[in-house]
């Protein structure tokens, strides 16, 4: 037998268990479709068609710009 703690329920159920087993609250449920903006696709000026046609991208947040994530999609 060890020498120390005894074995009652409180010492072998340490407080990170218990950290663990608590209810806590979830991450909110957020629509994706709620962070997207309609871009026009745009050809260069030496076609007759300039509007090809549209595209969704994500909102501007934080460092992420939403222009940028425009390039190579022509």
């Amino acid at each position: 037998m060890a020498i120390g703690r005894c074995c009652d329920e409180k010492t072998v159920w340490g407080k990170s268990q218990k950290k663990v087993n608590k209810k806590g609250k979830g991450k909110k449920v957020v629509d994706t479709m709620a962070r997207k903006e309609w871009y026009d696709v745009r050809a260069p000026n030496q076609f007759k068609e300039r509007n090809v046609c549209k595209t969704l991208v994500n909102r501007t947040a934080g460092l992420r710009i939403a222009s940028d994530s425009l390039k190579g999609r022509v």
